[in-house]
């Protein structure tokens, strides 16, 4: 008994790190001036010189990353142990990877993805492109170890939705389309995937409170 408990608290890290990442990116934006959530990254935030950078990235990217990657970690107990799972859990990790970097390697002014850029900047953005390109691909090869392991339909349903969602924003992105609301586009593609997370968080907790139904 003693060992569920950790183990059913650990599950619901998933659920408990979109509610902190939303609280944050709505308590930092309202307290840093002229900061617009349609137009500016959530990364801006905590960007070299911003106001509050130091406390967003270590009290609020930092813990968020960590949770994830706990819940992670703890999905990995729920799965059948496979290449494929290995390959796509370690993909779905740099969801939580890129908040670590971000709270350590804050990009600069306006976080530009090219130009005269700092180390910090650089590093921020190979994240960042990791992330965009193996996340959707790890929510993909996970889709059939979570069927057989009997998720609900609701996750895969929230699969599909994450990896859309992060297509279309990458391909907006690099496209240079909708520069004004690249802040929003961010966000979208951010709630669809902690959405997913949830769900699969919630779904996780189920199956530890009745892992024989």
């Amino acid at each position: 008994m003693k060992n569920l408990i950790p183990q059913r608290v650990f599950a619901l890290s998933g659920v408990i790190s979109a509610l902190m990442a939303v609280l944050v990116i709505y308590v930092a934006g309202y307290y840093q001036p002229d900061y617009s959530h349609i137009q500016n990254f959530i990364s801006e935030l905590n960007a070299s010189g911003s106001q509050h950078g130091s406390v967003v990235g270590f009290l609020g990217f930092l813990p968020i990353g960590i949770l994830t990657l706990l819940f992670i970690s703890r999905l990995k107990q729920e799965l059948v142990w496979s290449t494929r799972v290995a390959i796509g859990l370690c993909f779905l990790s740099f969801s939580g990877i890129d908040w670590l970097v971000t709270a350590t390697f804050p990009c600069d002014v306006g976080c530009p993805s090219t130009g005269d850029t700092s180390i910090s900047q650089t590093i921020h953005n190979l994240s960042g492109l990791f992330t965009a390109l193996l996340v959707p691909m790890g929510a993909f090869l996970l889709i059939k170890p979570l069927q057989h392991a009997q998720f609900s339909k609701a996750v895969i349903v929230f699969s599909v939705f994450s990896i859309v969602s992060s297509v279309i924003s990458f391909i907006l992105f690099i496209s240079s389309s909708f520069v004004d609301l690249f802040g929003l586009i961010q966000r979208c593609n951010f709630f669809i995937f902690y959405t997913y997370l949830s769900v699969l968080s919630l779904n996780t907790y189920k199956k530890s409170i009745n892992p024989n139904p």
